[in-house]
């Protein structure tokens, strides 16, 4: 056998070894990516969660605080000095098809309220602001998100009440079901099919 056939015995191990090896190192290499690669869009998929859930869960509360300024300024004061809510106003501030709503109103000093007595309210943490308190609760074995405000009921100014309005989970529970099937989990599969794209090679 010639030096020249030796040589190109070698030169075709040669080329057969790169060919073998050039898909191999390209798929340690993706291998190499693909778990930061996974961690890094299950790491957004799980940010972009929360963090929408957060503002969804504000706007809520906002919600809560609002229907609790609207039943401070609906309260009147009848003949004997004692808090009602009209049953015109109870009907449509109170309304809700998905929660149930729940409402307490009474006079700073005095220990009787009016609407729901088993609503409790944090007198301790309210201020004189007019900001809303927002709190968590239960009231007859529901878990509720309240709110509770400080201020003059429309037809009498001159002792300060407080209104504290809560309502149940079942919106909130509802829109991060949503969120978390709508959001969360396709960013999941993504990264799921790309990891098995790249191990599949």
């Amino acid at each position: 056998m010639t030096d020249s056939q030796l040589n190109n015995g070698d030169a075709s191990v040669v080329t057969a070894t790169a060919q073998w090896s050039t898909p191999l190192l390209g798929k340690k290499l993706l291998a190499r990516l693909l778990w930061p690669l996974m961690f890094l869009m299950v790491l957004d998929a799980v940010t972009s969660y929360y963090v929408t859930a957060h503002y969804a869960s504000v706007a809520f509360d906002r919600a809560v605080a609002e229907m609790a300024r609207e039943v401070l300024v609906q309260v009147k004061t009848s003949d004997n000095g004692t808090l009602y809510l009209p049953v015109s106003a109870e009907q449509i501030l109170l309304d809700d098809t998905d929660d149930q709503v729940f409402y307490r109103a009474m006079r700073i000093g005095d220990e009787v309220s009016v609407g729901d007595s088993d609503l409790f309210i944090p007198m301790h943490l309210l201020g004189k602001s007019s900001k809303a308190l927002m709190y968590d609760t239960e009231i007859g074995g529901k878990v509720v998100r309240a709110a509770a405000v400080i201020g003059n009921t429309g037809d009498d100014k001159s002792r300060r009440v407080v209104i504290a309005v809560a309502e149940t989970l079942n919106k909130r529970h509802r829109l991060f079901s949503e969120i978390l099937a709508g959001v969360l989990l396709p960013q999941i599969v993504l990264a799921l099919l790309v990891g098995g794209f790249v191990w599949a090679g």
